[in-house]
């Protein structure tokens, strides 16, 4: 099987893209927040996937890369939830899920990508 940088990237975009979604939806509908105002938590819970897609639409690389970044923060989020919440573990994990794929993709587009100028370059 033949994978393009392209289509990992895309793959690491839809991840990146996935993860707002699912924090909205966990923090504003499925176990809002008790201790702080949802509008906080939503605002400091999304800001940061919402500067990498904001990037992606100046550079796709840079801000898949500022994603990636933000991404080990959501994976370490979710598996410190998974484990303080067990009613919250299903979302905890996506989120730790999504993280992963994002990472991992964005990796693998990379290396793609560098193996290809190898392979027509000097």
């Amino acid at each position: 099987m033949n994978v393009t940088g392209s289509a990992l990237r895309r793959g690491s975009l839809a991840c990146l893209s996935a993860m707002p979604l699912l924090l909205a939806a966990w923090y504003g509908a499925w176990f809002p927040p008790r201790a702080l105002p949802v509008g906080f938590v939503l605002a400091v819970a999304l800001a940061p996937a919402l500067l990498a897609l904001t990037a992606c639409v100046a550079d796709l690389r840079f801000g898949l890369l500022i994603g990636g970044i933000f991404s080990l923060f959501y994976f370490s989020h979710g598996v410190m939830e998974a484990w303080a919440a067990p009613a919250e573990r299903l979302p905890a994990l996506a989120l730790a899920l999504l993280a992963a794929a994002q990472i991992v993709l964005l990796g693998a587009g990379a290396s793609v990508e560098k193996h290809a100028q190898r392979a027509g370059g000097p």
